[in-house]
């Protein structure tokens, strides 16, 4: 007879999975200048410093801190990272206030899946177009602005994994801000309030090395800003602020505490919304 309500299978939750993202890719594309212009637009924003470091060159003072001579490659591959994390962060929570906002939340929670399969594929929608970018966004560093990566086969193999963790690590955030929509509502509030203060401590556009000494200890509590620190040394082989092993043990247990900690703190903050009656306030 098939799938019925009432018997959830694996296939079914793959099904909603691969459904859910889908819904959320074709509705990105039904805009289709907003979904252009959000892929080539962060490509852009960064030729004004691209440009600047190309007729400066690097300083003594970057050399020192960094290791490497390449300030172009090392700023694109921080736009890039800085881009990806906050929208993985950011991405799920941002599909929490549009289904809000569509008033299609109640409908998406009556479907009979998991609440882990909806937001699996909130965060393979976000992950998609967030690889359109990267690939637009290298593929204009690599051809227009001189993006080299100097590093080994085995390297690169490290970058994929680091990049994996950093993944995980990342949308464990994203279950932490998904259920802060139902009591926040608005989640460009605390990009500002939570999220800025870990872009200075991350080190996207300048090393870690380079921050005061009072202030560097709490980049030791940020997951992103071994992720950065571990993807740049991979890649264009920049100095770390740790020892590069160090930096992806801890990276790895990051990855795997945060994910079950964000969703944890989700289920609380939706039980919580559920029982006050504002899951689907705007």
């Amino acid at each position: 007879m098939g799938e019925t309500l009432s018997r959830r299978t694996f296939r079914s939750e793959l099904r909603a999975i691969w459904m859910v993202a889908l819904r959320g890719l074709k509705t990105s594309i039904r805009y289709r200048l907003g979904f252009v212009s959000s892929i080539l637009w962060p490509c852009i924003t960064v030729i004004g410093v691209i440009l600047m470091g190309k007729s400066f060159g690097a300083t003594s003072g970057f050399v020192e801190a960094t290791g490497i001579l390449d300030y172009v490659s090392f700023f694109i591959l921080g736009k890039v990272f800085y881009t990806f994390l906050t929208q993985a962060v950011f991405g799920m929570g941002r599909s929490v206030r549009d289904e809000q906002l569509w008033g299609t939340l109640e409908l998406t929670y009556m479907c009979p899946v998991k609440r882990i399969s909806l937001f699996v594929g909130y965060a393979i929608h976000s992950f998609i177009e967030n690889l359109l970018w990267i690939a637009t966004t290298i593929g204009a560093g690599v051809f227009l602005f001189g993006l080299r990566f100097n590093t080994t086969p085995f390297n690169f193999f490290l970058a994929i994994v680091a990049f994996a963790v950093t993944v995980a690590a990342a949308y464990g955030f994203g279950f932490i801000i998904a259920g802060l929509v139902f009591r926040l509502k608005e989640p460009g509030v605390l990009s500002v309030v939570v999220f800025r203060p870990i872009t200075y401590l991350s080190g996207y556009y300048y090393t870690i090395n380079a921050i005061p000494a009072g202030v560097r200890m709490f980049a030791f509590v940020v997951p992103t800003s071994y992720s950065v620190d571990c993807l740049k040394s991979l890649l264009i082989g920049s100095r770390t602020f740790l020892p590069l092993s160090q930096e992806l043990i801890i990276l790895s247990v990051f990855a795997i505490f945060l994910p079950f900690m964000g969703y944890r703190f989700f289920q609380w903050l939706e039980k919580d919304a559920m029982e006050k009656g504002t899951f689907s306030t705007y």
